[in-house]
């Protein structure tokens, strides 16, 4: 991959990451607030049931927070390399990162719904951007090395 290509690729990729990341911040926040007003049910403890689903929203939207605030910041240090090439670095980190967010997520969703194709291809989109991320970000700091 060539240095400009890379930029290109890195400002694409980070404008997708940062729309994707506030999509996720605000679900997970919604999420989380929803499991907390589920708190303030009457009875909601003599049910396990209950508590069991008021306990999944309040975890998966701090799961969700989590995940989002990392695709933010790779999104940002991406967008950032893209411009001016000197957060390569970081970017490579952050973009490891996001692999192994996406694998963990990948591995949540499929053990909750199982494999399908909607689940294999909401998986497979955040992993394929952050590989992209990470070899458009090689091709910047090996561009940058050679300059």
């Amino acid at each position: 991959m060539k240095f400009e290509t890379g930029k290109k690729i890195l400002k694409i990729n980070g404008t997708l990451l940062i729309i994707g990341a506030i999509i996720t911040i605000l679900l997970g926040i919604f999420s989380f607030v929803l499991g907390g007003a589920g708190t303030q049910m009457p009875d909601v403890t003599e049910d396990p049931k209950l508590v069991e689903g008021v306990a999944a929203l309040i975890f998966s939207g701090i799961g969700a927070i989590i995940s989002g605030i990392c695709s933010l910041v790779e999104g940002i240090f991406s967008r950032l390399t893209g411009k001016n090439g000197r957060f390569a670095t970081v970017t490579l980190i952050f973009a490891i990162l996001g692999v192994i967010n996406a694998a963990a997520a990948s591995y949540n969703e499929f053990s909750k719904s199982g494999l399908s194709t909607t689940t294999i291809i909401s998986a497979s989109v955040l992993c394929v951007l952050s590989v992209v991320i990470f070899l458009a970000a090689i091709a910047v700091k090996k561009g940058l090395k050679n300059a």
